[in-house]
């Protein structure tokens, strides 16, 4: 797991750049957002796969830097 890239960002962006890139990513892949937009139910699985992923990128990334 490569937390920078998958929130496509360097490994030395500051804090709050990936806390904005974070909030974006889960803005728009968000599965009860494209659920209620009416995106077909297998775009909206492999949203809910890559919103744990972009999670999974987040809570290493805090773990990592103490946040």
């Amino acid at each position: 797991l490569y937390p920078d890239r998958v929130l496509g960002l360097p490994a030395d962006a500051a804090d709050d750049q990936v806390r904005a890139a974070w909030r974006n990513l889960m803005s728009e892949n968000h599965p009860d957002t494209l659920a209620a937009r009416g995106v077909p139910q297998d775009y909206v699985k492999r949203a809910t796969d890559k919103v744990a992923e972009i999670n999974a990128a987040w809570d290493r990334i805090k773990r990592d830097r103490k946040l």
